[in-house]
């Protein structure tokens, strides 16, 4: 799938949080988007700080804990599972 034109570029993306001077949270306002499903590596990081900060901003999230990984598996549980109001959901 192509990158749509108003995805940021991604040597503008802070180290640990999608939303941080990216425009993003206008983007998605813009086009009517109120769910978002948060992936990566680095869960513990990224992805944590992410979600975080979606919930903030008062858009639904949603964790899928078979597409995040992070160095220690405890950390990517810990943080998939209490990241503010996320729901996580499995693939089992």
């Amino acid at each position: 799938m192509p990158v749509p034109p108003w995805w940021p570029a991604p040597s503008t993306w802070p180290r640990r949080c999608a939303f941080h001077d990216t425009g993003l949270e206008e983007a998605f306002r813009s086009r009517g988007i109120d769910t978002l499903i948060i992936t990566g590596i680095a869960t513990n990081f990224g992805v944590e700080q992410t979600a975080r900060f979606a919930d903030e901003f008062g858009f639904q999230v949603i964790v899928p804990e078979d597409a995040v990984t992070a160095l220690d598996a405890r950390a990517c549980h810990s943080c998939s599972s209490s990241a503010a109001s996320c729901r996580t959901t499995s693939g089992k």
